[in-house]
């Protein structure tokens, strides 16, 4: 990667944090991980800096922490570390509808997370702090998920608001070694924030104390869109939002005036509804929403109709006791996976390696055009083992396995 031309400041900056985040002369890493913070002016280009500490510390794998619920502003970090000569592969860590991520491949499946960026050299995975779910990255790791030479924990200086116990901490789980490991992380922020000296235990204080509620207006994202749902729900007696539908709702004042895209919002939350906690599903379910969950003999009677050899062996999986998770709220067009895939089975030839099913899995969902998928994966007791599998939007068929 060619070196970017950089203003003095931030030459300065590099240059400290690539030397408070070298390697310890004795070769001994303290058990936290390497750690350093950033502050400076909102327009200084703290992604500029981040970027060129990356390359200049050969951080082939990054994770960058995006904080609050959003789209926007997950594909924004996105469009900003490619613009500043970021390279390599980028995928985003959570479950975005196709349609809105275009050129970010997304999966908030923690299996389907390790199998796209194992083998990789180099990647930069964007996940977005989001409230009613847990993350997908500490299960991830559960799975095999290979240590972060560098974690860029972004905006720090908007930490995540709680939602009762919704969030479990989530600063908390940034910071944890042993859920998210890595052996540097960088802390991005525009003021120096609680604990900013060194383990940050200060920024776990507030997701853990729960003294900011965070359930005021616009500060709450969960509380504004669930607000919203409960308006539409009063009105017209179901929650069958059309995905384009915006509804008005209160702001901090109790006044009409906050837009919400709640159409969009609700796909989202159905898609990762295995992802939500006991509150936020519970806060739902009572306005009508639906959930559903494909049972093992189902998913063994799909998977023995696809008739293929990897398909097969999902199924002796499964009869043999393996963990599965089924995403039928989680839809994604053929096309688009089709997309994804086949660009990673071009990485995978190129290296020489095999992936059983994926040939096969890459044919078939270029025929199956414009169709909806849900994804699905099964976890035998021997990682390497593991499956993904797609099937039809109704789940009467499998369309591959892999």
């Amino acid at each position: 990667m060619p070196q970017m031309t950089l203003l003095p400041h931030q030459v300065e900056a590099v240059d400290r944090v690539v030397r408070h985040l070298q390697p310890p002369a004795d070769g001994c890493f303290p058990s936290e991980g390497l750690r350093a913070e950033v502050v400076a002016a909102t327009g200084s280009d703290k992604t500029l800096i981040a970027v060129e500490a990356a390359r200049r510390l050969s951080a082939r794998r990054v994770l960058v922490v995006v904080p609050g619920w959003g789209l926007d502003r997950m594909m924004q970090a996105a469009a900003a570390w490619r613009s500043v000569g970021r390279e390599g592969a980028m995928v985003g860590a959570s479950s975005f509808h196709p349609l809105d991520t275009p050129g970010l491949p997304c999966t908030g499946d923690p299996g389907e997370l390790v199998s796209l960026v194992e083998d990789l050299e180099v990647v930069t995975v964007f996940e977005p702090y989001e409230p009613g779910r847990l993350g997908a990255m500490p299960q991830a790791h559960e799975l095999g998920l290979a240590v972060w030479d560098l974690i860029v924990v972004d905006e720090v200086h908007l930490p995540p608001r709680v939602v009762g116990a919704a969030w479990a901490g989530p600063w908390a789980v940034v910071n944890d070694q042993e859920r998210i490991p890595a052996v540097r992380r960088l802390y991005m922020t525009t003021a120096e924030t609680p604990g900013s000296e060194g383990d940050r235990s200060g920024l776990e204080s507030e997701g853990e104390s729960g003294q900011q509620s965070g359930r005021q207006g616009q500060a709450d994202p969960w509380a504004a869109h669930l607000a919203a749902a409960r308006r539409f729900h009063a009105r017209e007696g179901h929650l069958r939002v059309p995905r384009d539908h915006v509804e008005e709702a209160a702001d901090e004042s109790g006044e009409d005036g906050l837009s919400v895209r709640l159409g969009e919002w609700l796909d989202h939350i159905e898609r990762r509804a295995d992802e939500l906690t006991a509150e936020g599903r519970m806060e739902l379910s009572e306005l009508g929403m639906r959930w559903y969950r494909m049972e093992r003999e189902e998913l063994i009677a799909v998977l023995q109709s696809n008739g293929s050899e990897r398909a097969r062996a999902a199924a002796e999986h499964l009869r043999a006791g393996a963990k599965f998770e089924v995403w039928s709220g989680r839809r994604a067009s053929a096309r688009h996976l089709f997309d994804v895939w086949a660009s990673r089975e071009q990485f995978i030839l190129e290296d020489g390696r095999f992936k059983p099913g994926l040939a096969e899995a890459v044919r078939a969902l270029h025929a199956a055009g414009g169709d909806p998928i849900c994804l699905g994966a099964i976890y035998p007791a021997e990682r390497s083992q593991n499956c993904s599998v797609f099937l039809a939007g109704d789940l009467t068929r499998c369309i591959a396995c892999m």
